[in-house]
């Protein structure tokens, strides 16, 4: 039988793996590595070189076992900790065809576009909202406001702050900042300058929305309710949909998309050459003030905007 540690600081609400790890580790004054090492890891068995790679991606179901039983934190609240627990919602799991990930999750809806328009691409190896590295370390995120009214030893990072799914707090409606430290030990900004900055409506609306979808699994749009698991790869589909040049649409989605930056809420979106042809981009935080994202109203064409209506684009 596994001894129940004497000290396990519960988890916060929508918590990283990690960032608990790091809170748990800080408790006995060890690091995340060296707890996963001595405590966490079966006997006999050898320990991986980084235990805390991929910990928030897709941990294995032992170490979660090992931990329910360490902390009496039950299973079910573990899981979700990372995103292999919120498969198929989020992130599909592992392709079984190479190239089939991508096709499956981004072109299986549409939204600007007509359902034949984008033309078909095979990612090998791809997965949704994840970095194309896997050695790349997760983005830090976190709410000024919720760092200035939690205690040091409570701080701690969420789940959905370190993939580039939402740009706010949903308790405050403020942007989440970049930061980095050590979750329960110290905390810092990644800017000296960091305050709270309230996001424009649109985008606190929007956010909202994704974290209604994480929370109950469903979202209420003013026409319909939407599973989670359509809601995130909507999202993706439309990430993917103002991607593309318009020199590779057809005449009818190149005019939809093309309209939605002469009639803009804000100033046009810039468009630029690229291979021979005129692409639209996101304005981004190298081309537009973060304070000031963009709006543009355009005719949606895809299954998902049947029959075409209007619909705004927030980026």
């Amino acid at each position: 039988m596994t001894r129940r540690w004497p000290l396990h600081p519960t988890p916060s609400e929508g918590e990283a793996l990690s960032s608990w790890l790091w809170r748990l580790a800080g408790a006995y004054g060890m690091t995340p590595d060296a707890i996963l090492r001595h405590s966490l890891v079966p006997r006999r068995a050898e320990a991986p070189r980084d235990p805390m790679a991929g910990i928030d991606s897709a941990p294995p179901e032992q170490l979660l076992g090992t931990l329910a039983e360490r902390t009496g934190v039950p299973l079910d609240r573990i899981r979700p900790m990372a995103l292999a627990g919120l498969e198929p919602w989020i992130i599909e799991p592992v392709e079984t065809e190479p190239g089939m990930a991508f096709e499956n999750y981004v072109h299986q809806h549409s939204v600007l576009l007509g359902p034949r328009d984008r033309p078909r691409r095979l990612l090998s190896g791809w997965r949704p909202w994840l970095p194309a590295d896997p050695r790349r370390t997760p983005m830090r995120r976190a709410c000024p406001s919720c760092i200035s009214t939690t205690p040091l030893a409570l701080r701690s990072f969420t789940l959905v702050s370190q993939i580039p799914l939402t740009l706010t707090c949903p308790d405050h409606g403020c942007r989440l900042e970049p930061a980095y430290g050590a979750p329960g030990i110290c905390f810092f900004w990644e800017s000296p300058e960091t305050a709270r900055a309230p996001a424009p409506a649109a985008v606190v609306a929007m956010d909202r929305l994704t974290h209604a979808a994480l929370s109950t699994g469903a979202v209420a749009l003013p026409r319909r309710t939407v599973h989670a698991g359509v809601w995130f790869r909507l999202l993706r589909t439309l990430i993917d949909e103002i991607s593309i040049p318009l020199s590779k649409l057809p005449a009818r989605s190149r005019r939809a998309v093309a309209a939605s930056g002469r009639r803009p809420a804000t100033p046009p979106a810039r468009e630029s050459s690229a291979h021979g042809g005129r692409t639209r981009r996101c304005p981004g935080p190298a081309s537009r003030p973060r304070s000031k994202p963009q709006q543009w109203h355009c005719t949606s064409l895809g299954t998902a905007g049947s029959p075409p209506r209007a619909v705004w684009v927030v980026c």
